[in-house]
């Protein structure tokens, strides 16, 4: 999902647009200090690296690689940072530690337009840069498993989340442009659950079936991509409650109480009813425990910058939650506390947007890292750290900021195309021409 976090951590390419958080966002303007950050070595990196390219912006070439160098050894697995230390080596003639980042950022499966750089001329016609630089062309060959399991018609819908009946064998699939929930069959037979702005909802992002108790909560929030989007409705938040044997609204929670401020984004449920939400806004975990009247926070605001995907451990004792302008963290949920998941070098961990927990692994959908992709995350057996990645898809050409999936049996379901790309500035949509049919696609994973 966008947001407007303004942090580096998702910034990935170098040629970059206005405004959103994935690997399109613009990077942040330069600092000439450090900010005062959080505890999290990841936020100092980030402001070491703003200081940098403010070195960079004045061509100081040896502040522009001590600051980078400073960042690389907070976050050393953040691409961009890798990419911009490669940058800075290269400009002040360090041509070995420049190939040795270059190769780092390869093997993470990041591509950076190497040709476009001057940054490197003075190192672009030796036999090991052009070695890198075919490596490099490399990282956007395709890796294609995923076939499609059925288009929606309507092609303003900006979907965003999904999630399965097992009761019915159906589908839900929010619209953030639309401000609709729309419901489909396994062949793509595609009904309007609820009408536009139907009980107020704003922008419809992540959606969860309760199949024991016959429910369908959907995450709401006023974004400027939604039609009819208002000054008063923008960045105010709400969980929406649903009856699904009915049909109907049950109820409607708002994030902070009401207040502006706020993204509901995503959100798991518990066994016995409890549903957690990530505000992708304030940073914050919620808890809406089964029967209650209001939220309680679990993660304070501060700790976490974008909280989106989250999942559950089967014990329910633990949650998993992709900040996507970071890491993925797990919060004890007695404790109040999130950490950092530990993983091996080389396994980029930011740009999480969906995020499922399956048969022991993670399963993250990162449309905030170039190329998107939908990465496999293996967990030790107690779920207490990564051990490995492997990317199960990659290149795909459907794929236009994929976004959130849900498991049925044992395949994904996840939106390929979300269309989040496709807003001008001020958040008015493309033309018809310029938008696709939105395209569910399916991945077997065992």
């Amino acid at each position: 999902m966008r947001s407007d976090v303004p942090l580096i951590a998702i910034s990935i390419v170098v040629v970059l647009s206005a405004g959103a958080l994935h690997v399109s966002a613009q990077e942040p303007a330069p600092s000439q200090e450090p900010a005062v950050v959080q505890e999290d070595p990841r936020q100092r990196a980030i402001a070491y690296y703003q200081q940098g390219m403010g070195a960079y912006q004045r061509k100081d070439y040896i502040g522009y690689l001590d600051s980078l160098q400073k960042a690389v050894e907070l976050d050393p697995d953040h691409p961009a940072i890798r990419y911009r230390l490669a940058c800075a080596s290269a400009l002040v003639g360090n041509k070995d530690e420049a190939l040795a980042d270059l190769k780092r950022v390869i093997e993470m499966k990041v591509y950076q337009d190497l040709a476009g750089n001057t940054d490197f001329d003075s190192m672009r016609q030796t036999p090991e840069f052009q070695a890198l630089a075919a490596s490099m062309r490399a990282v956007r060959d395709p890796i294609n498993h995923s076939t499609t399991a059925f288009h929606l018609t309507e092609k303003d819908l900006i979907t965003e989340g999904i999630a399965y009946d097992p009761v019915e064998a159906e589908f839900f699939i929010s619209s953030v442009h639309k401000r609709k929930i729309l419901r489909s069959n396994r062949k793509g037979r595609t009904k309007d659950f609820t009408a536009p702005r139907q009980d107020g909802l704003g922008a419809v992002l992540g959606l969860k079936v309760d199949p024991v108790r016959r429910l369908l909560w959907a995450c709401s929030t006023g974004m400027p991509q939604m039609e009819g989007a208002t000054d008063e409705e923008k960045g105010r938040a709400a969980l929406f409650k649903y009856d699904l044997k009915a049909g109907t609204f049950v109820r409607r929670y708002p994030l902070g109480a009401g207040m502006p401020g706020h993204n509901c984004n995503d959100l798991a449920l518990g066994s016995g009813g409890d549903v957690y939400v990530s505000d992708s806004e304030s940073g914050e975990i919620l808890l809406l425990g089964a029967g209650a009247e209001d939220f309680v926070v679990l993660v304070e605001a501060g700790r976490l910058k974008s909280p989106q995907g989250i999942a559950l451990s089967p014990d329910e004792k633990r949650a998993f939650v992709a900040d996507y302008a970071t890491t993925i963290f797990v919060v004890d949920l007695a404790a109040r506390r999130a950490d950092p998941l530990t993983a091996p070098a080389g396994i980029p961990l930011l740009g999480v947007d969906g995020l499922i927990l399956h048969g022991g692994s993670l399963i993250a959908i990162q449309n905030g890292i170039n190329p998107h992709r939908v990465t496999r995350l293996a967990m030790s057996s107690a779920l207490d750290r990564i051990i490995g990645g492997t990317i199960l898809e990659m290149n795909n050409p459907i794929f236009d900021e994929p976004t959130l999936g849900t498991i049925a049996g044992k395949e994904l379901f996840y939106v390929g195309n979300s269309q989040w790309s496709r807003f001008a500035a001020d958040g008015t949509i493309y033309p018809m021409n310029r938008l696709a049919e939105p395209v569910i696609l399916k991945l077997k994973l065992d």
